[in-house]
């Protein structure tokens, strides 16, 4: 593994079994404080931060990262990247034993069209005006940082003191990428990829995200009855930080994707999807 990209992060002592797939798309470091929860329970864990600007430059970026590891890993995607780890799960089963979706965007077009607005009615009229001009600029780190802050309120439902992480944006990751991701949306991409799934799949979504969890849950339930889905209470987009569900969310975590090498060679060896 002493190949891997640096723009690769490692935590942990052991040898990965989590790779973690950030949002944005284009914002890379904002899993760092889940990466750091997870190395303290025991998990070898990456953090790879995705630089192609397409989706397929991101889906063969990361699977050309997951090629060079000594074993299949728990792919754990979050926001965008639930999107990204769900269809490289899809396309490259023999390299994931598991996928984790936490706070996923919805996989169908007619779920997407409250989030912005359950976005701006959690905001005081001061953050709504000026959001738009720090998304504008936000190749700027103050600007980056406070577009964060505000974003954080209201995704949030009661935030804990996890340090915010350091992040950096790109803008043309985030607008190519962001587009044809929608298209895929649109297309039915998204369901076709979740219909292909081979190995167990998990997904984690707050009661407070601005996306909606319907729009998770019932798309995935009707593509794979057999996949478990789990709204948290009290719970909003990010819940590695969140006050009152985040020790649920470790703990689930730890029952879903166990660290013992003989139950995770039982989800390896359990591709056909027949046995789901």
């Amino acid at each position: 593994m002493d190949d891997l990209p640096d723009t690769c992060q490692r935590y942990g002592i052991t040898n990965p079994n989590v790779v973690l797939v950030h949002g944005g798309p284009g914002a890379a470091g904002e899993l760092a404080p889940l990466a750091a929860c997870l190395a303290q329970q025991g998990y070898g864990v990456l953090e790879p931060w995705q630089t192609a600007a397409t989706v397929e430059g991101q889906i063969a970026e990361l699977h050309a990262m997951l090629m060079k590891l000594p074993a299949p890993v728990y792919l754990l995607g979050w926001s965008w990247g639930a999107w990204l780890a769900l269809m490289v799960a899809a396309r490259h089963p023999t390299n994931v034993c598991g996928l984790v979706l936490v706070g996923s965007g919805p996989f169908e077009e007619q779920y997407a069209k409250t989030i912005q607005s359950t976005r701006t009615a959690r905001l005081s009229a001061k953050d709504r005006a000026r959001l738009p001009q720090l998304f504008a600029t936000m190749e700027n780190l103050e600007h980056l940082t406070q577009a964060l802050a505000i974003l954080d309120k209201c995704d949030t439902y009661d935030r804990d003191d996890t340090p915010q992480p350091h992040v950096t944006f790109d803008r043309a990751i985030h607008t190519n990428v962001w587009a044809e991701a929608a298209q895929l949306r649109a297309n039915g991409a998204l369901t076709e990829a979740l219909e292909q799934l081979c190995c167990p799949v998990t997904a984690i979504h707050g009661d407070h995200d601005p996306h909606p969890a319907k729009g998770v849950r019932l798309p995935l339930m009707r593509a794979q009855p057999d996949a478990a889905f789990y709204l948290l209470e009290r719970c909003g987009h990010k819940p590695w930080q969140e006050m009152h569900a985040k020790a649920s969310f470790l703990s689930l975590l730890e029952r879903i994707m166990p660290k013992d090498t003989v139950t995770r060679k039982a989800a390896i060896d359990s591709h056909d999807p027949a046995s789901f």
